[in-house]
């Protein structure tokens, strides 16, 4: 994720990444909020908001101090205001 963000490679680097971070999930013994909060940081850019949404408040369900609280709500709160705008423009 971050050679992503940070050298501009492929998105196919950010599908990588996602199916590392659900390999990782599923080998688990406690849950790990960084790597819900990463996770759902490529889901939000790859505009996957419902999953985006999902992970940022799990790892919020298991750290209450990442903040992943706030993003997920902007996440809605964009979603929703989106919503508004295209339902009123008609």
């Amino acid at each position: 994720m971050t050679n992503f963000f940070q050298n501009g490679t492929s998105a196919d680097q950010l599908n990588l990444a996602l199916k590392a971070y659900t390999q990782a999930e599923r080998g688990m013994k406690t849950p790990n909020p960084d790597l819900f909060a990463n996770r759902a940081t490529i889901l939000e850019y790859l505009e996957r908001y419902q999953e985006a949404v999902r992970d940022y408040t799990h790892a919020h369900s298991i750290d209450p101090n990442l903040g992943t609280e706030a993003k997920a709500t902007r996440i809605v709160d964009f979603v929703v205001g989106t919503a508004r705008m295209i339902a009123n423009k008609n």
